[in-house]
C-alpha cells in the first residue's frame, strides 16, 4: 500500500481533519447539544410534570409512582416507575421503558427523540 506524500507544516493532516468534518450535517451538533443541555438541567420527574400535566406522582424514597405517559396504555391506576437516580422509567404494566426523552415520545407530544430535545427545550424556556 503506498502511503500518501507528505506536504510540509502538516497540511496532510489538515487535509484530512477538512475532509473529515461533516459539513453536510450541520443540525445534527445542534441537536446533540441541545439534548445534552436538555438531560443535564432536568430529572426524569419534572420531564414526566412536563409531558403528563396534572398527573399526580407517588413518591416511594428515591422513585416516584405515576400513570403510563403511553397513550395506547388502558390502565388507569399508577403503574409507571420513575427511578431518579438513573433517569429512567419503567411501565410494570405495558412494558414500556426508556430515558427523559423517551418519556416525551411516549406521552405524544414529539416524533423522535430530537423533536423531543426539541420540545423540553421550549418548555423550560
Amino acid at each position: 500500500m503506498r502511503e500518501a506524500p507528505s506536504l510540509r507544516n502538516g497540511a496532510r493532516f489538515e487535509a484530512q481533519i477538512a475532509f473529515a468534518k461533516p459539513d453536510c450535517y450541520p443540525s445534527a451538533a445542534r441537536v446533540r447539544s441541545t439534548k445534552t443541555s436538555v438531560v443535564e438541567r432536568l430529572t426524569i420527574a419534572r420531564v414526566y410534570e412536563l409531558a403528563a400535566p396534572g398527573q399526580p406522582l407517588r413518591r416511594y424514597g428515591r422513585n416516584a409512582l405515576v400513570r403510563c405517559p403511553v397513550r395506547d396504555h388502558p390502565d388507569r391506576h399508577p403503574s409507571c416507575l420513575l427511578d431518579e437516580t438513573r433517569n429512567r422509567w419503567k411501565c410494570l404494566g405495558c412494558g414500556a421503558k426508556g430515558g427523559m426523552l423517551d418519556l416525551v415520545v411516549a406521552a405524544g407530544h414529539a416524533i423522535d427523540r430530537a423533536d423531543a430535545a426539541r420540545w423540553l427545550e421550549e418548555r423550560i424556556r
